[in-house]
């Protein structure tokens, strides 16, 4: 490593992946020097390392015919200068930056902004996974990822509490790679295209939402106490690495498989895209716009999907096979099983009667929501 180096970045490349490690890895009220982060060039990469002890990562960006150095400084003051220094990209956003062996600064023009080394130790921001320890996974189109992970947001819940639920399980089955996520009262899985390895299913913890979407396919490998994923991305302009390793919760896996295998025959209803906007426009309509009453009642006949709330009701026109019957579920959790599953060729719903999940299936989704009992 060198005292003094020197190196030109892109800076909104660098803006952006300070950005996102910023958010990926949290703050840190207990331990301040985790609000740091660990610049580093090595090899014509300039790599840019956060952690949260939790969950660890790292953005690789090309630089050329740089010095090897390596610093730790506070991530919110060098996103602010970033901010200031490229003012909105609007004249080129090519910056410089100079290390001295106790300092670094930021260069751009005639401007120049000074940082004193944090007291982030550099060990603690380093991936805790030695190659020998790491078993493959999975490999996932980077496509189907960004994808998955769009359509089970808003299934994981913002409770960590619990670990199992505030994640998402990447399930290899055979030749098949699916991801699954549940808060249980509602589970959805989806497959997506890839190629499965040898292993047991894993879990990505929520923040796993905050990555930058991948451009290239995304490879995912588990140790004993961590899982990585590893792909690469366009940040900015650059073409970037993106690894992030997250600590392997100590809780069971929900058997996804034997959930998602008891889907029971009965009613079969299929709606086309048009119905399905309409039959979200029914339940915006008729939901309580407030408090935690959010109760809907659905009732299938013949033709029809009828939606009752509040004392009121409409009908939507549907594709109906099998016996006419009902069931009163939570019009958010619905709502957003039903977005889960959204598909150019339509959704179908499967309901078996009252006490009976109402699953939402469409050709690479399955969803399901609990229902709610007299009570609610």
């Amino acid at each position: 490593m060198c005292d003094r180096a020197e190196v030109m970045v892109d800076g909104l490349a660098l803006q952006k992946a300070i950005g996102f490690a910023r958010h990926f890895c949290g703050k840190s009220k207990a331990y301040p020097e985790l609000e740091s982060i660990v610049l580093q060039v090595k090899a014509g990469k300039l790599s840019v390392r956060a952690t949260n002890i939790e969950a660890h990562m790292m953005i690789g960006l090309p630089v050329r015919d740089a010095e090897e150095f390596e610093c730790a400084v506070y991530c919110r003051a060098l996103k602010e200068a970033l901010t200031r220094l490229l003012n909105g990209g609007k004249q080129g956003t090519h910056l410089t930056i100079r290390w001295d062996g106790n300092n670094l600064f930021l260069v751009r023009e005639n401007r120049v902004v000074p940082f004193l080394k944090s007291d982030l130790c550099r060990a603690d921001c380093a991936p805790p996974m030695p190659e020998e320890h790491v078993q493959a996974i999975a490999e996932i189109d980077p496509r189907d990822f960004c994808d998955a992970l769009k359509r089970l947001g808003a299934l994981v819940p913002k409770d960590t509490s619990v670990p199992q639920f505030a994640a998402i399980a990447v399930l290899p089955t055979g030749s098949a790679v699916r991801l699954g996520t549940t808060d249980g009262y509602r589970m959805g899985i989806v497959e997506v295209r890839g190629r499965a390895q040898s292993g047991s299913p894993v879990l990505l913890p929520r923040s796993v939402l905050k990555l930058p979407g991948p451009q290239r396919l995304v490879f995912i490998h588990a140790g004993k106490e961590y899982v990585r994923l590893q792909y690469r991305a366009t940040i900015g302009a650059s073409d970037a690495q993106v690894v992030a390793v997250f600590r392997t919760p100590a809780c069971e896996l929900v058997d996804y498989e034997r959930v998602m295998a008891q889907s029971p025959a009965g009613t079969y209803v299929v709606l086309a895209p048009a119905a399905l906007a309409e039959l979200h426009a029914a339940i915006d309509d008729l939901r309580y716009p407030y408090g935690d009453y959010d109760r809907i009642d659905i009732e299938v006949n013949s033709a029809w999907v009828v939606v009752r709330g509040r004392g009121l009701e409409r009908s939507v026109v549907a594709a109906v096979t099998g016996p006419g019957t009902q069931v009163s579920v939570n019009a958010d959790y619905l709502q957003s099983v039903l977005r889960a599953a959204e598909d150019p060729q339509g959704v179908e719903l499967r309901l078996a009667g009252p006490g009976y999940p109402v699953w939402a299936v469409s050709s690479a989704v399955k969803a399901l929501v609990m229902p709610l009992g007299p009570g609610y």
